[in-house]
C-alpha cells in the first residue's frame, strides 16, 4: 500500500511539472482570469490610455493576443521601436504570466498613422505599459538632454595635463511615464585622452531628472597637436539614444 502511495504520488508531480513545462513550450496561458473584452476595455477607461483620443478605436483594432510570458522591461522596450509616449508600471515583473498583448493603429494614411501598444495582466487586469505614437519625430520623445557648463557644446579646448568636467543632465518629457533606467557611455575616446565617468547608469522617473560627470583629461604627452580628435557622449534608454559629438582643441 505504501509503495503503492509513492509511486501514484511521484506520477503526479511528475505529471504537474511537465503540464508547466508544456504549457511555456507551447505559450498556453495559465491563471488568465480576464478576458479578451475586458482587457480592452481596461485599455479605454484608463486615463493614461490615448489622451488625444486618436488610437483606441475599436475599427483601429488590430491585434489582440494572449501570451504567456516573463517581462524584462529594459529588453523588451528595446524591441519595440518607435514611440511618442509611454507608460510603464512599476508594478514588479519577471515571473512567467499571462498578459494581454493589444494593438492598435490606423492604416488608412500610412504618412500620418497613429497607433498604440498596450499589455494587460491577465490575472490582476493591471494596466502595465502604454506605448503611442502620435506622429512627430522621434529624438527625445523620453527625455531632454542638456550639457554645463556650456549647452551649445561642441567643442571642448584643453591644455596637455588640463582636467575638464561635463555635466550631462537628461529629463523626463510630459510624455514619459515610467521609472527605467538609463545608461551613460562616452566613445570614440583616442588613446591619449582619459574620459572618466561618476556614474554609468541612473534610474530615470517620471518628471525627474538625472545627471551624470565626465572628467576629460589629455595626457601630457601629445604627438601631433594639429589633430582634431572627438568623444561622444551618449545617454541611453530602453535601447533609443541620445547622443553629442564634442571635438577636443587642443591647446598648447
Amino acid at each position: 500500500m505504501t509503495d503503492t502511495k509513492h509511486i501514484l504520488t511521484t506520477i503526479i508531480a511528475i505529471t504537474i511539472t511537465l503540464t508547466g513545462f508544456l504549457a511555456v513550450l507551447m505559450n498556453i496561458p495559465i491563471e488568465a482570469t480576464i478576458s479578451r473584452e475586458n482587457a480592452i476595455s481596461v485599455i479605454k477607461a484608463n486615463a493614461k490610455v490615448d489622451p488625444t483620443k486618436q488610437i483606441v478605436k475599436d475599427e483601429f483594432l488590430r491585434s489582440a493576443e494572449l501570451r504567456y510570458m516573463a517581462i524584462h522591461w529594459e529588453n523588451y522596450l528595446q524591441l519595440t521601436g518607435y514611440h511618442r509616449r509611454i507608460y510603464v508600471s512599476t508594478t514588479p515583473v519577471g515571473d512567467m504570466a499571462p498578459y494581454w498583448i493589444i494593438d492598435y493603429q490606423d492604416t488608412r494614411d500610412w504618412h500620418y498613422a497613429p497607433a498604440g501598444s498596450y499589455i494587460v495582466d491577465a490575472r490582476t487586469g493591471e494596466l502595465m505599459l502604454v506605448l503611442e505614437d502620435t506622429g512627430g519625430p522621434p529624438q527625445e520623445s523620453d527625455y531632454s538632454i542638456t550639457f554645463s557648463p556650456d549647452d551649445s557644446l561642441t567643442t571642448l579646448s584643453i591644455k596637455p595635463g588640463e582636467t575638464k568636467v561635463i555635466t550631462v543632465m537628461l529629463t523626463a518629457q510630459p510624455t514619459y511615464d515610467a521609472s527605467l533606467p538609463v545608461h551613460f557611455e562616452a566613445t570614440g575616446v583616442p588613446d591619449f585622452i582619459t574620459v572618466e565617468q561618476n556614474a554609468t547608469s541612473a534610474i530615470l522617473r517620471t518628471g525627474e531628472a538625472v545627471s551624470f560627470e565626465i572628467r576629460v583629461s589629455v595626457s601630457s604627452r601629445v604627438y601631433d597637436s594639429n589633430m582634431e580628435p572627438h568623444i561622444e557622449i551618449w545617454a541611453t534608454l530602453s535601447g533609443s539614444g541620445i547622443g553629442r559629438v564634442i571635438t577636443i582643441i587642443l591647446q598648447k
